[in-house]
């Protein structure tokens, strides 16, 4: 079960990679969406959704653009699925 900050840190993921078909929100903008002052924190909320199985990654580099849903959703404007 996802806490209310992570389903927003989830929808945010959607939504960016629906927007831009595809890509993955770096730590820098995650940070400036949310206003927090530390990257550390976004990587907090990213692993916790890794770890509550949510989101993967495609390798095991902490780069945010590894990021991709475990629900497959999809993106409409380009097809893939996200």
């Amino acid at each position: 079960m996802l806490t209310a900050k992570q389903n927003e840190v989830l929808d945010f993921i959607r939504d960016f990679q629906r927007d831009s078909r595809g890509g993955t929100p770096t730590m820098k903008q995650f940070c400036s969406h949310f206003g927090w002052s530390s990257a550390n924190t976004a990587k907090c909320h990213v692993d916790a959704l890794v770890r509550k199985g949510s989101i993967v990654r495609s390798n095991k580099r902490y780069s945010s653009a590894s990021l991709m849903l475990t629900d497959g959703s999809c993106c409409e404007t380009c097809g893939k699925v996200l």
